[in-house]
């Protein structure tokens, strides 16, 4: 989830997700709940929105029963160590740091799947 319309276009680009994009948290929560058809496997949220709480929209989520096993991934620009122990408080399962380096990512990933994503030759 992103408040910014160009971000939400360059992931539409490269996934078959659904790629939400809101003005508030509640309206995020909402949604998803209104739409029981979709429960993703997987959300991406910003934490650092200027219209969009990303802390509360995780907090929301995990309120819901049945975003209980959706993974949370919380970027912002800015992770020091103490926002991303607060982000994995509220529910989310990684917090990461922008722009996500592939390294990172591919231990994210190798943990959610449990197997290694990058092979060394």
């Amino acid at each position: 989830m992103d408040d910014v319309q160009l971000l939400a276009d360059a992931i539409s680009e490269f996934t078959t997700a659904c790629f939400l994009n809101f003005r508030n948290s509640q309206q995020a929560v909402t949604t998803l709940v209104n739409n029981s058809a979709f429960i993703p496997a997987y959300v991406f949220t910003d934490y650092n929105m200027p219209l969009v709480n990303g802390e509360q929209v995780i907090r929301s989520l995990r309120d819901e029963p049945m975003f209980r096993k959706t993974i949370i991934i919380a970027l912002s620009t800015s992770m020091p160590e103490d926002l991303a122990q607060s982000l994995k408080t509220a529910g989310a399962d990684f917090a990461l740091k922008k722009p996500v380096s592939t390294k990172e990512f591919s231990v994210m990933l190798e943990s959610i799947f449990s197997t290694p994503i990058l092979v060394q030759s």
